[in-house]
């Protein structure tokens, strides 16, 4: 397993086109591990920045949830993930 929990503007870097960080992903994927990335630490402004373009990244994207099962006001929604787990 590999965990990057960057933070929102590495996260946006990582999903948007392709990337060194991008590239990193796929290459551990390839290899027989499981990237674990973080959905974001920042919902900046509750607009989920970035977490709609996670879709064609081969990692689970992980995300936090309030008592009420939304996303938290810290953390950004995983959007279109192709794997994605959310606990509180």
């Amino acid at each position: 397993m590999v965990n990057l929990s960057l933070g929102t503007l590495f996260v946006i870097a990582a999903t948007f086109g392709s990337g060194p960080l991008t590239e990193g992903v796929d290459y551990a994927w390839s290899h027989g591990a499981i990237p674990v990335v973080a959905s974001g630490n920042d919902n900046l402004f509750g607009l989920g920045i970035g977490s709609s373009e996670y879709g064609e990244l081969n990692a689970l994207v992980v995300g936090a949830t309030g008592r009420d099962d939304m996303p938290a006001g810290y953390s950004s929604p995983t959007g279109n993930a192709k794997w994605s787990l959310v606990a509180p």
